[in-house]
């Protein structure tokens, strides 16, 4: 599961590169990973599978989410003159990295496939006093 690079793990490498709100970016990841984990483990994988609004709510979320992040790299690769040797870094504002960072976190369908249905799957076979 954790092998293929997704929007999340590779924004977090490049503001580690930059050096920009890297320790920030890198404590909200691990709080939000908590946060679902606990959510999956704990009921939301049986909360999906008994609410078809909410599970259609996350699907077309994800896809949304997809289509504009393919967006934007099309975007970037297709209209801009990309140099690599001379790249200028561009310094973001604080709060437009935390949003960036929840978005990339909260908005990816992938997420909720890994803490809900596996992570979920596995902690419902579990006693409840051996999931915490």
């Amino acid at each position: 599961m954790i092998l293929p690079l997704g929007p999340q793990n590779a924004y977090v490498m490049n503001q580690g590169i930059r050096r920009q709100y890297h320790l920030i970016i890198a404590l909200l990841c691990a709080l939000s990973d908590v946060i679902l984990i606990c959510a999956g483990i704990f009921g939301g994988s049986a909360l999906l599978s008994q609410s078809s609004l909410l599970l259609s709510l996350i699907t077309w979320g994800g896809v949304a989410f997809l289509l504009w992040c393919g967006w934007g790299a099309f975007n970037v690769v297709f209209k801009r003159q990309l140099d690599v040797v001379s790249v200028d870094i561009v310094r973001q504002s604080r709060w437009r990295v935390i949003a960036t960072v929840l978005a990339v976190t909260w908005l990816n369908p992938h997420v909720y496939l890994d803490t809900f249905v596996v992570q979920g799957s596995i902690g419902v076979q579990m006693a409840p006093d051996e999931r915490s």
